[in-house]
């Protein structure tokens, strides 16, 4: 008798400290994991955006008189010579834009300003152009302030952003990736004027 309850102790002791090393493993493995998460939001700070590529400016970012042809090094662009208005905020057509003379170079002093711009190809969407469009206007409404959406009918995806010296390229409408891009890249100090509205 004397001896099954000393045997029931020692089950229960071994029970027990089989019970604390799990413990201890899953905290240690709690702690190992916070670790790296705070290693990899740290080396994102320093290192600037995680979403998107990084593409060599251009050389110039003067201003050119309305209606001078610049060739960009991408397309669309991400940096170089433009005209001296900025194009505002909003959601564009290609009806919105009939008036004016080669608009992406308004789209890119608006870079210039830290904005970022969403260029759409309907004719790479494989779904109706009204679906495309009525995403990416549900996407600037819900954060206007430094974006800009108008078409580019020269790419291959359906959906390209871009910043300053900056792109993110989508072959199909990825919302929080999209989002993501506008977070990250809005206002970044690598555009010249970032700090112009």
């Amino acid at each position: 008798m004397e001896g099954n309850k000393k045997e029931q102790r020692r089950a229960k002791a071994r029970q027990r400290r089989q019970q604390e090393g799990i413990r201890n493993k899953f905290v240690t493995i709690l702690i190992g994991a916070a670790a790296v998460a705070g290693l990899i939001w740290a080396v994102s700070s320093i290192n600037g955006p995680t979403t998107g590529i990084e593409v060599p400016p251009m050389e110039s970012a003067e201003h050119v008189p309305v209606g001078t042809k610049v060739e960009y090094n991408t397309s669309p662009p991400t940096s170089g010579m433009h005209y001296d208005q900025p194009l505002p905020a909003g959601f564009y057509t290609e009806v919105d834009l009939a008036g004016l003379v080669y608009p992406e170079q308004h789209a890119v002093h608006s870079m210039e300003h830290g904005y970022v711009v969403i260029w759409y190809n309907c004719a790479a969407y494989e779904g109706p152009c009204e679906e495309l469009t009525a995403t990416l206007r549900e996407i600037h409404e819900s954060s206007p302030a430094k974006v800009v959406v108008m078409p580019w009918a020269d790419m291959a995806e359906p959906v390209v952003l871009t910043s300053w010296a900056w792109e993110q390229r989508f072959e199909t409408v990825n919302i929080s990736g999209i989002e993501q891009y506008i977070r990250e890249n809005r206002s970044h100090p690598r555009a010249p004027e970032y700090t112009v509205p």
